[in-house]
């Protein structure tokens, strides 16, 4: 199943780490509700493509984000250290998204406790 809005999402990641934006990387990872309509799609076609509890759903995941987001394995350039681990956060985070019950704070504490570790 194809998912645009997120292969969009990611896209703008890869273009903001590639200019080592940190403020705006900050400010396009939305963690706190409500979200944005595109936030909503991208949260709808993370539940029907990588579902909670689904097999080898991180690992698809990951690769779909190191396939998008260059810097990850050190981009084009041979000389800029990879972030290997952002690929990691980044599925954490969709997670969270995907995951997130505003309802139920004690485990939406639990989720973000989850990202920022």
């Amino acid at each position: 199943m194809a998912t645009p809005t997120l292969d969009q999402f990611l896209s703008e990641i890869n273009r903001i780490t590639l200019l080592k934006d940190s403020a705006q990387l900050s400010s396009y990872l939305v963690i706190e509700p409500p979200y944005a309509p595109s936030y909503n799609t991208i949260i709808h076609e993370l539940r029907k493509v990588f579902p909670k509890g689904g097999a080898d759903v991180d690992s698809t995941l990951e690769k779909k984000i190191i396939k998008a987001v260059k810097v990850i394995e050190g981009g084009d350039d041979p000389e800029v250290a990879s972030w290997s681990a952002f690929s990691r956060f980044m599925v954490l985070y969709f997670g969270f998204l995907r995951d997130v019950d505003v309802g139920n704070l004690l485990e939406t504490f639990g989720l973000l406790s989850e990202v920022l570790q």
